[in-house]
């Protein structure tokens, strides 16, 4: 988008929504439903001043590691083990080696942290287990050879850090808001469970105006 609108334009926003299973996303209106879709709200900055920024809350943890194997989403290697053999460690779980159920959700797992050069760490939840292949599925693409290290398992810190953020971007930023949208990652809402109302109340509270948004695929 950049090269079709230009550097000086901001967007924001997320792909919709799914199973979080990798089968895809689709938008619909009244009419019709398709997998290429773009829904979009188009704002004249001239007029309606907007800001905008990222937080997740998650704070990393223990040593690096290296994705040694992966394809898309799936990753089916970490320090060269089994990925799912490699995580179940660090969650401190044990998956039976055999087991016939290829598709583990597990809402235990916290997302791991992408270190990439010159840039900010990228996040990427933990969507489901093969058991059968011993692979992991993510909620975006992780490229073979990224180095990463897992996060700290959620509490009730990682409200307080969001709510931290939000005044800290209110009082630098945007003291006013008529209006506050929010994209959350679907896989979000599995790691955080009842933690994700109070997380929307702390950014509702934070302008105390009309707040919509939706959980996206990522």
């Amino acid at each position: 988008m950049d090269k079709k609108l230009g550097k000086n334009v901001s967007i924001f926003g997320g792909l919709a929504g799914n199973l979080i299973d990798g089968s895809g996303t689709s938008v619909f209106d009244n009419n019709n439903r398709t997998p290429n879709g773009l829904l979009s709200l188009i704002i004249d900055n001239d007029k309606i001043e907007m800001t905008g920024f990222a937080t997740s809350g998650w704070q990393p943890i223990a040593t690096f590691h290296t994705i040694t194997k992966s394809e898309g989403h799936m990753v089916s290697t970490i320090d060269e083990e089994p990925a799912m053999d490699m995580i179940a460690k660090y969650l401190g779980k044990s998956f039976e080696a055999d087991t016939t159920e290829e598709i583990i959700y597990s809402k235990e797992a916290s997302p791991i942290q992408l270190y990439r050069d010159n840039s900010p760490s990228v996040l990427r939840e933990i969507t489901y287990f093969n058991g059968k292949t011993r692979e992991v599925h993510f909620s975006g693409p992780v490229t073979q050879g990224t180095k990463f290290r897992f996060s700290l398992p959620p509490d009730w810190d990682i409200v307080d850090k969001i709510k931290s953020d939000c005044l800290m971007v209110k009082e630098q930023k945007q003291p006013e808001a008529d209006a506050v949208i929010i994209f959350s990652c679907s896989a979000r809402l599995l790691s955080l469970g009842p933690m994700i109302n109070s997380e929307i109340e702390e950014i509702k509270n934070t302008w105390e105006c009309p707040t919509v948004g939706y959980f996206c695929f990522k």
